[in-house]
């Protein structure tokens, strides 16, 4: 079972569907997603999620053999999400629940058990939580270290199409960092992840990262999913758009002065409370953490997703003897692989943002 049917969620589900595994994933947001920020992603750890006919080979597969690209690319949020959740209709083993909040988890020694806010109790042998920085089973798994903290900082995000018309610049080739008076501006190519890299031509995201101070949002509710932190594009009056563009155009080159104007007034832009979690504790019993349950990272680093696939990556090959050896064995095993990676990330980030600070 699954707590947490995003991007996260859905890759862990169908990765562990196609390894024979019976998987139910409990989402609280309905089907049809809208966002509007862009995501990085790995094209082949992603594509491996996707296409069935890399599913044997994957499983096959150590992670670290695992080939990888030079460079990453980013794709719209909604485009990944549509291909995962499409792809998870389609597994066998596999059901999805939108709509359902879990508010509690539990388990005893022979299983786990999520209720959810309509009262329904769900059993499993296993939960996964894929629920995000502000994780509800994260206090299950780490009661004495349950919280992401916030950092300070804040960060806007957008996206900009080609009907826009930038004929501003040239149009990036990969990842452009931008820092400024201890803001940073992070600008890439949005291309379809299951293509030709500037297939879908001109795309651009853009993730602004700044302290708090009235320009950048601030953490909005003490715990639940992270997307209860964000603020919407409805959410965002008329003088604070202003304000913005005013400032992007005050900071940033005329190519990502215009894509920011643009996803600004055509309500293409999104803000959100940066978190910060290191992890102490990756499983309990019959729980684990995957994603950004278990590391909440900052966009300096744009490695969320990425990591996220490896965390997913590591628990589907620990997850091929659960049936011999039993699923505390097996999640002991993968905390053992992961809990370092995860902690130095962390730190990473960490190191990344006093550089800002200098």
């Amino acid at each position: 079972m699954i707590v947490g049917g995003s991007l996260v969620g859905l890759s862990a589900a169908i990765t562990f569907a196609r390894s024979g595994h019976h998987v139910t994933v409990l989402e609280r947001a309905r089907r049809t997603r809208q966002a509007v920020g862009a995501v990085r992603l790995d094209d082949d750890r992603l594509r491996g999620v996707i296409s069935e006919d890399n599913a044997t080979h994957q499983d096959a597969v150590a992670p670290a053999a695992r080939p990888k690209r030079d460079e990453e690319h980013a794709a719209l949020w909604t485009d990944v999400h549509e291909r995962l959740a499409f792809t998870a209709e389609y597994q066998p083993n596999l059901t999805l629940l939108h709509e359902t909040q879990v508010v509690e988890v539990g388990q005893d020694a022979d299983t786990v058990w999520a209720v959810t806010d309509s009262g329904a109790t769900l059993r499993a042998s296993m939960l996964v939580g894929a629920d995000g920085p502000r994780s509800l089973v994260r206090r299950a798994v780490a009661p004495d270290y349950p919280d992401a903290a916030s950092t300070g900082y804040g960060v806007w995000y957008g996206t900009a199409t080609e009907a826009d018309r930038l004929h501003v610049g040239t149009r990036p080739s990969g990842l452009e960092l931008m820092d400024r008076g201890h803001q940073v501006l992070l600008g890439f190519p949005l291309d379809d992840p299951f293509t030709e890299p500037g297939a879908i031509g001109w795309g651009l995201g853009w993730t602004w990262y700044g302290s708090v101070d009235g320009l950048f949002p601030g953490p909005r509710v003490p715990y639940g999913c992270s997307d209860r932190d964000a603020l919407t594009p409805e959410s965002v009056d008329d003088a604070l758009r202003e304000q913005l563009i005013s400032e992007a155009e005050r900071r940033w080159p005329p190519l990502w002065q215009a894509a920011i104007a643009t996803s600004i007034r055509e309500q293409r832009v999104g803000g959100i409370a940066v978190l910060d979690y290191l992890p102490v504790k990756l499983a309990n019993g019959r729980m684990v953490l995957i994603g950004e349950a278990v590391h909440a990272t900052t966009p300096l680093s744009g490695r969320g997703i990425s990591v996220s696939l490896e965390d997913i990556d590591a628990l589907s090959w620990h997850m091929r003897s659960v049936r011999e050896r039993g699923v505390l064995a097996v999640l002991s095993e993968y905390e053992h692989e992961r809990l370092p990676a995860a902690q130095e990330l962390v730190r990473n980030d960490r190191r990344l943002r006093c550089h800002i600070e200098r």
